[in-house]
């Protein structure tokens, strides 16, 4: 094949835009990037599975378990998963030491002997809290003012995700931005990769940020078990 010294100069330029392209596009990529998520990730969440929207907050130990079993034989080899507790797995009170703990009645053997038999399925799963002072679902403690505790003890159990959702912030807090990236770098600093959900409801334009410090972000309201006409 032969070029002419225009056509290999024209060549030479577009080869050089798109190696400065591809550079520019290399340092402009600072979205979270803990190694997770590099598909969307599938899996059960708690959420309105067992009522309508959570009216009743429903799970159990037996339940998680069961639901394991069903994915590790049916589901995890399409892909799905992740089993995720939504805001309903909480005692109302911390434990002595400041620190998230389950609901004992629900969870009798603890929230580590949870995350060990989901784990013994091959499979991961994850734990819902909130960026304000308490949960959206009966006042369970948010994790406003304890993130860095709070990602310590999430770590400790091995969860392997994280959703934060939008309750109870306080009103002098500015910038809903900034608590989501305080909770994302108390994550990290952990040392253990646990996939960050943020769910922010869209309020904060989650669209233009989010992508920096999360996994997956959510940008509108909840998912309910109805349509809404127009």
């Amino acid at each position: 094949i032969r070029f002419s010294c225009h056509e290999f100069r024209s060549w030479r330029g577009i080869t050089s835009i798109v190696v400065v392209c591809l550079a520019l596009c290399a340092l402009a990529v600072v979205a979270e990037d803990n190694g997770l998520a590099r598909l969307p990730y599938m899996g059960w969440n708690s959420w309105s599975t067992d009522d309508i929207a959570g009216l009743l907050d429903l799970c159990f130990e037996s339940e998680v378990h069961g639901i394991a079993d069903a994915m590790a034989k049916y589901l995890k080899p399409l892909g799905y998963n992740y089993v995720i507790l939504d805001d309903c797995w909480a005692a109302h009170e911390r434990d002595t030491q400041g620190r998230l703990q389950g609901d004992a009645k629900r969870f009798p053997s603890g929230m580590k002997a949870l995350v060990d038999y989901v784990h013994s399925k091959g499979l991961r799963i994850g734990f819902y809290t909130c960026a304000g002072n308490i949960t959206c679902k009966y006042n369970r403690p948010g994790s406003y003012g304890h993130y860095e505790l709070d990602a310590q003890t999430f770590a400790s159990w091995g969860a392997d995700l994280v959703k934060l959702d939008n309750c109870h912030i306080p009103h002098d807090v500015p910038d809903r931005k900034v608590l989501y990236t305080q909770f994302s770098q108390a994550l990290n600093a952990t040392g253990r990769p646990m996939l960050f959900a943020l769910c922010e409801w869209g309020q904060g334009n989650p669209w233009e940020w989010a992508g920096d410090i999360a996994n997956s972000w959510r940008i509108h309201t909840d998912l309910l078990p109805w349509w809404w006409g127009s």
